[in-house]
């Protein structure tokens, strides 16, 4: 986000939100300054949790565009998961494949419960590359590359980041998780 601060006679800031500009060479971006992209750019899950009371097992969290519920900024938006004790999942393509090379990876984003974390997850996954992908279909179960973000139940609150590879010596794919 950009933010462009201007005093007043009185001495107080007003801060205005500038939507930043969707530069070409990034692999994706978004600000969610737009409600309508949530449906065009953003998919949401229409999976069911294996191994789950069917009464509970649909991926059918609700989502919206809003904006932060405490300070927010005129203008600044985000995507909020309006449903509690819901299955809930919401996927995005990149512009074009992440390849692990010689390049490194940058990836930032902004997490803020709108009345706390009771029970759940605030992580971001990216999803490893798969032809046959279908974003209405992501579960927790899809296959991923990279996981990162809050995670919390009762007194239990943890902060996973964890990358998913194949081994090049075993060709299994393993999974390394950062300790605390």
């Amino acid at each position: 986000a950009v933010v462009s601060t201007q005093s007043t006679w009185e001495g107080q800031i007003d801060v205005s939100y500038l939507s930043p500009d969707d530069n070409v060479d990034f692999f994706f971006m978004d600000h969610f300054d737009d409600a309508s992209t949530l449906g065009s750019k953003w998919t949401k899950s229409q999976a069911k949790k294996e191994g789950t009371d069917e009464t509970i097992a649909k991926y059918d969290g609700q989502w919206e565009v809003e904006a932060l519920a405490k300070d927010a900024l005129p203008g600044d938006t985000g995507l909020v998961l309006k449903s509690k004790a819901k299955h809930s999942a919401v996927a995005a393509k990149l512009k074009k494949p992440f390849k692990f090379d010689d390049r490194q990876l940058i990836v930032q984003y902004e997490i803020a419960f709108q009345n706390g974390q009771d029970c759940g997850g605030g992580y971001i996954k990216l999803l490893s590359e798969s032809s046959g992908l279908d974003l209405r279909s992501v579960t927790d179960k899809t296959p991923y590359t990279i996981m990162f973000g809050p995670d919390k139940c009762g007194s239990d609150s943890k902060f996973h980041f964890i990358f998913r590879h194949v081994n090049p010596k075993t060709g299994e794919i393993e999974e390394k998780h950062c300790k605390k």
